[in-house]
């Protein structure tokens, strides 16, 4: 409940307000399938998630990274004229 009632943002009640629209629009032309997405987008500006339920933000596990040498990158000269 409290992820319903606090962090509201102009983007987050944006969301709300184009899931509402959508899903109004869709009951007036009994388009079902517009419904459900409409229900989505409300939903997703309610309860404050993104892409998935750990968010678009990547992974970063820093404990598998190993710690490898930096090798000197050596550079060949190639001539046109060949």
């Amino acid at each position: 409940m409290k992820t319903i009632t606090t962090g509201w943002n102009f983007f987050r009640v944006a969301r709300l307000l184009l899931g509402i629209a959508a899903l109004v629009q869709a009951i007036m032309l009994r388009e079902w399938p517009l419904a459900l997405a409409g229900m989505f987008i409300a939903g997703m500006a309610l309860f404050n998630t993104g892409c998935g339920i750990g968010g678009c933000a990547p992974r970063t596990n820093y404990h598998n990274v190993q710690q490898t040498e930096i090798k000197e990158i050596e550079y060949e000269e190639l001539d046109a004229k060949k």
